[in-house]
């Protein structure tokens, strides 16, 4: 999550990479589960080291197998797409895709407090790890690191309310 925009969060979904063609489309790299999500969108919020600088109003956008391509309203030449380039993009909290019971983004949880199950505090969660199979959870304390596995087999509990994540224990949290 990001600062705060009219009092609600931003989220960024994107991250603006370089032009694309000559007639203003932007090549961005999707920071989402959802590229899709980029054609319901009428404007996103551009941020340039989490500081927001401008809105920017989508104009058209073209999935493509290995793009995510978009004009924006009023940027029509390569220049002004340069001016952009290393923002990220950003929408309101309230914009984002609903999720099912039980499921949750990686800002809600990222830094919430990690419990085994006896209750024993490992550290905070401090990364989330997209990989293929299930994401990987980066567990750290002052000391140490772990890796777990977003699984139920080992997250037993994700208590965001509470700011508390229950894991089972595994051997590598040994001290």
């Amino acid at each position: 999550m990001l600062p705060e925009n009219n009092s609600e969060t931003l989220v960024v979904i994107g991250k603006i990479q370089r032009p694309y063609g000559l007639r203003g489309f932007i090549r961005v790299k999707p920071l989402t589960d959802w590229p899709e999500r980029f054609r319901n969108l009428t404007r996103v919020s551009s941020l340039k080291n989490g500081t927001l600088e401008r809105e920017l109003y989508i104009e058209q956008v073209m999935l493509q197998p290995s793009a995510l391509l978009i004009k924006f309203r009023g940027i029509d030449d390569c220049s002004g797409v340069e001016a952009l380039c290393g923002m990220t993009l950003a929408i309101r909290r309230s914009e984002c895709v609903a999720l099912q019971d039980g499921e949750f983004y990686a800002f809600e949880v990222i830094g919430l407090k990690v419990v085994d199950v006896e209750g024993k505090e490992l550290g905070r969660l401090a990364d989330v790890l997209a990989y293929p199979a299930n994401d990987v959870w980066v567990i750290r304390n002052h000391a140490k690191e772990w890796l777990i596995p977003a699984t139920d087999e080992f997250v037993k509990k994700v208590d965001r309310a509470a700011g508390v994540i229950v894991v089972d224990r595994m051997d590598e949290f040994e001290e």
